[in-house]
């Protein structure tokens, strides 16, 4: 196999350097004709969008230089296969074979250096902002709010600040196109919810999509979907539940066998049990404290502590307090989620925020419920924090332009 120096994976001189930034000035050109299309190209935001393009290329140009953070180990998973993609695309997990051959024209374009692709997880992160921000433009019109321009900008600085999402913007791991998938559906979710959503084709494909790259993302968006099925339809009825959980349960077996013969993934309490015991074996001091699910009351107290672990890592709640100690970026981060999107959130809470809020919960609960680690929490939660920007940007705009 292959061998990458882990401090070498982006060794790859001038040309690859040069072909990194052209990359990103013509993303950065696409992506002003999409934001001419849509209505939102002012000079605000084009020099919003400049600076989100470029700081994290900075950044990254810094941390090569200066070693601000370590090189995910993943990175050299995702480094091989660009480097030949026929040799090493099959090599790895399922998770990585579905994301290489959805990656298969850009990592071709990169001509075996990582450090090109770095230019297209910039675009998928400005992409992803751009859909959200869509679909909160829905959600607020909906309620008689105006979304404004200018919550698209403190959309995009919110977003490019977001520590843990400049880390992941700035390298060549997956994260980037998850949550392109993930705004996607959910400007699609939105759009099925409070407007009429007739193209089912193209929801599969991205409900597909999001499936191979998170596939405890997909089940949460399918939830949220299925959810917002029984809620536009108004199947409140005893007779129309009992169909859909006919329904339910037997979709529930199959996508329960495909996930297992894929992933050896289950959804029994006592397989959750089973595998959050190995796992805490398997990531030492960085996995979570083996918990009690005896009785109805532990199970609640013990959902309510993973998703706080899930939130707020790594701040020792389900693990000891060193752990901490050499996490700097991610409690940066931590501190970043609490002052700036949980505060806001939380003292300037608008009434029209409670459907969104459900939704985010959808998507912190679920795959707090399978996570046991430190390192796995602040890398897994990206999508649910993300779903938040469109809130507390809302609330920073109606601070800076204080309408009447």
């Amino acid at each position: 196999m292959l061998q990458i120096d882990i401090d070498r994976v982006f060794g790859n001189g001038v040309i690859g350097w040069l072909l990194l930034l052209t990359y990103i000035l013509a993303f950065l050109f696409i992506f002003f004709v999409l934001l001419k299309k849509v209505k939102l190209l002012t000079k605000t935001t084009l020099i919003t969008t400049t600076f989100s393009f470029l700081f994290p290329f900075l950044f990254f140009v810094l941390n090569e230089n200066f070693l601000l953070k370590s090189t995910p180990p993943d990175t050299i998973v995702y480094a091989t296969i660009i480097h030949d993609f026929s040799e090493y695309f099959n090599t790895y997990s399922f998770g990585v074979l579905g994301y290489s051959i959805l990656s298969y024209i850009p990592f071709k374009l990169c001509f075996g250096m990582p450090l090109v692709f770095i230019s297209f997880n910039i675009f998928y992160y400005q992409i992803a902002v751009l859909y959200l921000f869509k679909a909160f433009k829905i959600y607020g019109n909906y309620h008689n709010k105006v979304i404004g321009n200018n919550v698209f900008v403190f959309m995009q600085i919110a977003a490019t600040m977001y520590p843990i999402g400049m880390i992941h913007v700035s390298s060549i791991l997956r994260e980037p196109m998850m949550l392109l998938f993930f705004s996607i559906n959910i400007y699609f979710l939105t759009k099925y919810h409070f407007t009429n959503f007739t193209n089912y084709f193209v929801l599969s494909i991205s409900l597909l999509f999001l499936f191979i790259i998170r596939p405890l993302t997909g089940i949460a968006m399918l939830i949220a979907f299925l959810s917002s099925y029984i809620y536009v339809k108004r199947l409140f009825t005893f007779r129309n539940l009992l169909k859909l959980s006919v329904v339910g349960i037997l979709a529930f077996i199959l996508t329960k066998n495909i996930i297992l013969s894929i992933y050896n993934l289950d959804f029994s309490l006592d397989w959750i049990i089973k595998y959050r015991a190995e796992s805490n074996a398997k990531f030492g001091i960085e996995g979570y404290h083996a918990l009690n699910w005896d009785g109805f009351f532990h199970t609640i107290k013990n959902v309510f502590l993973l998703v706080s672990q899930y939130l707020f890592s790594p701040i020792p709640i389900l693990v000891d307090k060193q752990v901490m100690y050499n996490k700097l970026i991610p409690t940066i981060d931590t501190l970043f989620n609490s002052l700036f999107i949980f505060l806001p959130i939380l003292i300037y809470r608008k009434r029209f925020f409670k459907t969104w809020m459900i939704c985010f919960l959808i998507f912190i609960i679920i795959p707090a419920l399978f996570e046991t680690n430190i390192s796995g929490a602040y890398r897994h939660r990206m999508n649910g924090i993300f779903m938040l920007i469109p809130l507390t940007s809302y609330i920073f705009s109606r601070i800076r332009t204080k309408p009447t």
